[in-house]
């Protein structure tokens, strides 16, 4: 089973991309989001909150702002040297930075309301996948509970929707409650030799652990590339804060 069809099963699918470039992480994502389906909701984590003046964010040229959340990661501070909720990571509609649905922790505690939250706010159809990118900055700074993700992950497949998080090596206990689990090995020969190979699968799929495809295996990537390239371009990014 190549390309993006475990996605495309009836049963909601929670997947984690693991890789030593982010970039990979996040293109594979939108690859096999994209192919899976063409209402997917992005959540977009950013390091720095957003600058007085306005900057473009690249996936607001990927992804209509309707779909399109952001969550800025509050800045760390010394006396947080291991991870924590420290801050409140508020989730903003791309377009209305101004106005929180919700925040990253609420999901930890209350999954249910901070859903319903977001289905008043976002086109999100039911159905729906949600590719959340840069992923790493969570998965190194929000306690490692697979308990607590595990609630979430649940509610969910109980709305039923999939979650692919674009994320980077860290290490997480918790992703042992995802269904599937792949490595993103880039290429120096181009993206589209971008190998994925699967590391964990459940037992009834087609797909097994050492699994391979490539993102060329992946419908419309080619279409895709030129999009993300694009995407790239000229794109100003927030100041270091």
């Amino acid at each position: 089973m190549a390309g993006a069809e475990f996605l495309r099963m009836a049963q909601p699918t929670h997947l984690v991309l693991r890789s030593i470039d982010p970039a990979a992480s996040n293109l594979v994502g939108l690859a096999l989001v994209s192919a899976a389906s063409t209402g997917f909701a992005l959540l977009e984590i950013r390091e720095h909150p957003a600058a007085p003046g306005g900057w473009e964010s690249p996936w607001s040229r990927l992804v209509p702002d309707d779909r399109h959340m952001i969550s800025f990661a509050p800045a760390r501070h010394p006396e947080h040297a291991t991870p924590g909720l420290e801050g409140s990571w508020p989730i903003f509609r791309a377009d209305q930075p101004d106005r929180p649905i919700s925040y990253l922790p609420e999901f930890l505690a209350s999954p249910e309301a901070s859903g319903q939250a977001l289905r008043h706010r976002l086109a999100i159809p039911k159905p729906a996948t949600i590719l959340i990118v840069n992923g790493g900055l969570v998965a190194r700074r929000f306690p490692d509970d697979p308990t607590l993700t595990g609630r979430l992950m649940s509610v969910q497949k109980q709305f039923g929707h999939s979650v692919v998080l674009a994320a980077d090596e860290t290490h997480r206990r918790d992703y042992s409650v995802f269904d599937y689990l792949f490595d993103v090995l880039p290429s120096g020969a181009g993206w589209g030799s971008t190998r994925v190979r699967c590391a964990r699968a459940p037992s009834s799929a087609l797909m097994r652990a050492g699994d391979e495809f490539t993102l060329n295996e992946v419908g419309g990537f080619e279409a895709l590339a030129e999009r993300w390239r694009g995407s790239q371009a000229g794109t100003a990014e927030p100041p270091s804060s």
